[in-house]
């Protein structure tokens, strides 16, 4: 015993609670004593609150403007790449020479093997159509240049 217990009422000179969890912990019991007295003996320890999901809206359920503002720009993006690659793919499978020679051209190349002296020459058969203004019941004519 301490020499300021003597004789002073109300002090406590042993910690009741911490010298059972200490005798407890000695002993190697599974089961800790209890801190708090309120709890049961029995009782399961409270389930902690699950981490809210990623997805979830958040407050009241709708998303906030933040959150919107996001995925109208996700959605913008998204038709971007998307009409990109269309044109894309457009271009890849045209086939200028056969075009060309449907409407009436045609492409010569020169100078294939050196990459500077390389030129395409485009020649075109371009149709004109035209009438006699003089007379209203005149046929339409065509020439090709």
């Amino acid at each position: 015993m301490s020499n300021f217990s003597n004789g002073i009422p109300g002090l406590v000179t042993v910690n009741k609670k911490l010298a059972e969890k200490l005798a407890n912990k000695k002993k190697g019991s599974a089961e800790p004593a209890q801190a708090d007295p309120k709890k049961k003996a029995g009782a399961p320890p409270p389930k902690e609150a699950a981490p809210p999901k990623k997805d979830a809206p958040k407050g009241k359920g709708a998303p906030t403007a933040e959150e919107e503002a996001a995925e109208a720009e996700r959605i913008r993006l998204e038709a971007e790449t998307a009409e990109r690659r269309r044109m894309e793919e457009i271009e890849r499978n045209f086939d200028k020479h056969g075009e060309l020679k449907s409407i009436g051209g045609s492409v010569t190349d020169f100078d294939t093997n050196d990459e500077s002296l390389r030129t395409q020459h485009y020649d075109w058969l371009l149709p004109v159509y035209y009438k006699i203004a003089d007379r209203a019941e005149a046929e339409v004519n065509c020439f090709y240049l």
